[in-house]
């Protein structure tokens, strides 16, 4: 391979490189909430549960640190919110029709997935917490 042949192979593979690192910065910048990504508009003080169909209303909102919210059954069908980490306590425990559930406290930053522990397949969805 003659120095011409060198000199073009090493241009397309400098490109290459200039293109990854172009896709790597802007996949970087879309971080995770609370990295300079995309957070969800604040959840309303008070969260309802839809049931099976409508599930949890907001399904994706963003809270403070040590924030807290309520949760209030809409639906006929007994459901709760069932946080596995940073929340406290971690479930509203179950919630008749139009009952609302005391305060749940957000204490760790991150997003929580919550699920209705009754209905886990049809009823989820996430809090961002930010610091």
């Amino acid at each position: 391979m003659g120095p011409a042949n060198l000199d073009a192979l090493l241009g397309v593979k400098m490109k290459r490189v200039a293109l990854l690192l172009v896709i790597g910065g802007a996949l970087a910048a879309c971080g995770r909430p609370g990295e300079g990504g995309s957070i969800p508009a604040a959840c309303p003080s008070n969260i309802d549960i839809l049931g099976i169909s409508g599930g949890f209303s907001p399904n994706r909102c963003s809270v403070k640190k040590d924030e807290t919210r309520t949760f209030t059954n809409k639906d006929s069908q007994l459901h709760n919110a069932s946080f596995t980490s940073g929340a406290t306590p971690p479930t509203t425990g179950n919630l008749k029709q139009n009952e609302v559930s005391g305060p749940i406290r957000f204490n760790l930053a991150g997003e929580l997935e919550y699920v209705c522990s009754i209905h886990p397949t049809f009823m989820k969805a996430i809090i961002v917490v930010t610091p």
